[in-house]
């Protein structure tokens, strides 16, 4: 929703915008405060709250809240709101508006403040490889596992490529080989999961990525895939294949 038919003039005071007008008035003097990192993080919520730095009203007030992008989650109506950005807006601004309903009619009654919103991060790759098993599959697992554990707010992805020639069985296989290397070791399995690809490739390929919330790498942007919980692929590694968009026979 976008409320950009009122002029609003502020001040601009580190993370919160105060309106311009006079001490003397007797009106309200108010702010939207957020965060204090000021940078928005895509698919993480904050709280935003408008703030009185001068004669709070007495009387019962009404808040109403818009923005130009995102998602208000709650406290329509309240003072404070908690608000998501969406993926899209990475690498924009947010203008957040707040009306108060209830004031004398000769007060200002609107404020309003921008928040940047971080891009979406892209990462690259931890690891690459074909078909390997056996102690060199599980030197690669550990590898990956200490870079998961090194970053708590990161997940691994294992991303498989099935091979054009590989069969049903091998393709099982490579995933269940991944799993019991995990489990070799007791690593957390709810940190991993597992992103296959639609589209068959020439040779079989692995590829083991730490992503942060929101991460998409861009090689998956012109790609279908489906992803899986690997806690979900202990007991049926086939899964991964029969509910794959190609349905890989």
């Amino acid at each position: 929703m976008r409320l950009l038919s009122h002029v609003i003039v502020v001040m601009m005071l580190g993370s919160s915008a105060v309106l311009c007008q006079s001490d003397s008035s007797g009106c309200p003097v108010f702010s939207i405060v957020g965060p204090e990192t000021g940078v928005l993080t895509p698919e993480s919520e904050y709280s935003f709250h408008a703030q009185f730095s001068l004669n709070a009203p007495k009387d019962k007030v009404n808040f109403i809240w818009a923005s130009s992008g995102g998602r208000i989650m709650s406290g329509y109506g309240s003072p404070k709101i908690q608000l998501r950005p969406e993926r899209e807006d990475g690498g924009s601004n947010l203008h957040i508006f707040v009306k108060v309903e209830g004031l004398s009619r000769t007060c200002e009654n609107y404020a309003s403040e921008i928040f940047p919103v971080a891009p979406i991060p892209e990462e690259e790759p931890l690891d690459e490889f074909g078909t390997t098993t056996g102690d060199p599959l599980r030197a690669r697992v550990d590898n990956f596992f200490i870079q998961i554990n090194n970053n708590p707010r990161a997940d691994g992805v294992s991303e498989i490529w099935f091979g054009e020639k590989e069969s049903n069985f091998q393709r099982t296989r490579r995933i269940r080989d991944i799993l019991k290397a995990v489990r070799y070791r007791d690593y957390d399995m709810s940190r991993l999961s597992f992103v296959v690809m639609e589209r068959p490739a020439i040779r079989p390929r692995t590829v083991f990525w730490l992503l942060n919330p929101g991460a998409v790498p861009r090689k998956w942007k012109n790609e279908h895939y489906s992803i899986f919980k690997a806690v979900d692929l202990i007991k049926n590694p086939r899964k991964a294949i029969s509910e794959t968009y190609c349905h890989c026979k």
